[in-house]
């Protein structure tokens, strides 16, 4: 399980492995855009930027 944290809000939202366009890891500073899933808010369209 992945979840990134929105520098605005300080939110945790969850990713799953599928919505990543390429690796991440910790710390890296990403894009994503946010749908709401069957159990709340979820990461799509993940990309490093940084």
């Amino acid at each position: 399980m992945v979840l990134l944290k929105d520098s605005e809000t300080s939110e945790s939202i969850f990713v799953h492995a599928n919505n990543l366009l390429e690796a991440i890891k910790e710390n890296n500073m990403v894009t994503f855009e946010v749908m709401m899933g069957p159990k709340g808010p979820t990461a799509t369209q993940v990309k490093i930027i940084r």
